[in-house]
């Protein structure tokens, strides 16, 4: 005959709550998430009003993981160091269970701020490992869990979270040990290790580097051809494109034509009116002889008008601007000079040639180093993260100008090394100018000890 199905009866509410935190607390794969857990969800096991999880680092010391009711945990807070400090008082004592605590059961140093911070009750549950078969050791503490209220702990309560500490405890032991190394080093590390880093900042920050200094830079051309305006005028035609390769005797602009043909038909004018003058005054002296002496007046106006319309013509075969050379044309865009007016000598363009380039490097004077002829110089183009050009440092100007962004800089020039793709001309990037070695001290601190030297007036 077989037997019933056994009867199944509900839980009691309080081991429901027990096996649904524990249940909770045993699913979190960070310590973070833990503490959160274990402060604020252990209100649905028994009441309190206060809840800090504290993390051994070592026997003799440790700190404040988690609080209820703060996402963050600010080690520097004048509560959170008194707390620590009790909480490592607490620690040090030699029982190992949960244990009820009033101000009185404090240190009168610890415990004169007791009611300024706490309510009246409080109670300690350590999270303790116990030690193996045959180790040989005492238990280990991990940390421990403490709760504050206004009423007395009941026995029940105690128990429960008895149970709760010894399943916390491993949890809480395993997502420490699965921390990153480095962590784990730091946070356990003795109070004498503190004292290592005081000559190891000192020798790192006499460690000596090359002193260095970032720049704006452009690829720019080495003696390049430049053309000026040959007359005053305004700019009518651009038969190139900037950066277009052009072969000499190629036209690349034009003035504009109309002022100087205008000017040609009024000297044309009066070169015939001085002419049609002549000839009357010859016929006049054939029959007048007393006439004869504005002959020579009228011939040298005859002449001026001449010089004036060989003149003008000579200015409009100037009008074409041609090169004198094969190389690349180097100016703005052509609707900016369209337009123009110009004035004689003004440069219009350039020719350059793209194998011979170099760097120009505008180097702000806040930024300025000592720097010596032969400095290698690094650049990294702009929107070209993989390659970089080397160069070194042949000119640099003897005093700072403003610079097309408006900062007083000086111009350094740097020629790029053999052996390697020459860059395209305009390209534009970041220049690192190398100077002497000086230590990391002066490295870092170059700038606010220069300007601490001129408030000072060392």
């Amino acid at each position: 005959m077989p037997l019933p199905p056994p009867t199944t009866s509900p839980l009691p509410p309080t081991v429901a709550a027990l096996l649904h935190l524990q249940q909770r607390l045993a699913t979190v794969n960070t310590s973070a998430a833990l503490g959160f857990t274990a402060v604020n969800e252990t209100r649905f096991l028994v009441e309190y009003q206060q809840a800090a999880l504290w993390e051994a680092l070592d026997p003799r010391r440790g700190r404040i993981h988690s609080l209820s009711g703060l996402p963050v945990v600010d080690p520097e807070a004048p509560y959170i160091q008194w707390l620590a400090a009790v909480l490592g008082h607490l620690a040090s004592q030699s029982d190992q269970g949960v244990r009820l605590l009033r101000q009185k059961d404090l240190p009168p140093a610890l415990g004169r701020a007791w009611q300024e911070w706490l309510p009246e009750q409080g109670l300690w549950l350590p999270l303790t490992l116990p030690a193996l078969e045959g180790e040989g050791r005492a238990p280990l503490l991990a940390g421990g869990l403490f709760l504050v209220r206004t009423q007395p702990w009941s026995t029940a309560e105690q128990q429960l979270l008895t149970h709760l500490g010894l399943g916390l405890a491993p949890i809480w032991w395993n997502l420490r040990l699965r921390r990153p190394l480095w962590q784990r080093l730091w946070t356990t590390r003795p109070p004498w290790l503190s004292l290592l880093w005081i000559p190891l900042t000192v020798g790192v920050l006499a460690m000596p580097v090359q002193q260095s200094v970032l720049a704006p830079a452009e690829v720019v051309a080495v003696k390049p051809a430049v053309l000026r305006a040959p007359m005053d005028g305004v700019v009518d035609e651009f038969f190139v494109l900037p950066n277009q390769s052009v072969t000499s005797g190629q036209t690349l602009l034009s003035l504009d034509t109309r002022a100087l043909r205008n000017r040609l038909e009024i000297a044309l004018k009066e070169w015939e009116v001085a002419q049609a003058e002549h000839r009357h005054g010859v016929q006049s002296a054939l029959q007048d002889p007393r006439s004869k002496a504005r002959l020579a007046l009228l011939l040298g106006r005859v002449q001026q008008q001449e010089a004036e319309l060989a003149h003008i013509r000579h200015q409009l075969e100037r009008v074409v601007v041609v090169a004198p050379r094969d190389g690349v044309a180097v100016f703005s865009d052509e609707t900016d000079w369209i337009g123009k007016p110009v004035k004689v000598g003004e440069r219009l363009l350039m020719l350059a040639n793209p194998q011979q380039v170099e760097l120009e490097i505008q180097l702000p004077v806040a930024d300025a180093i000592v720097w010596q002829p032969g400095s290698p110089v690094t650049l990294f183009p702009a929107g070209d993260g993989r390659h970089t050009l080397s160069a070194r440092l042949r000119y640099a100007s003897y005093r700072a100008e403003l610079s097309p962004e408006g900062v007083l800089s000086y111009t350094l020039l740097a020629s790029f090394t053999d052996g390697q793709t020459l860059p395209r001309l305009g390209g534009r990037g970041t220049a690192k100018i190398f100077a002497e070695e000086v230590s990391l001290l002066y490295y870092l601190f170059r700038r606010p000890l220069a300007t601490a030297r001129q408030w000072l007036g060392l």
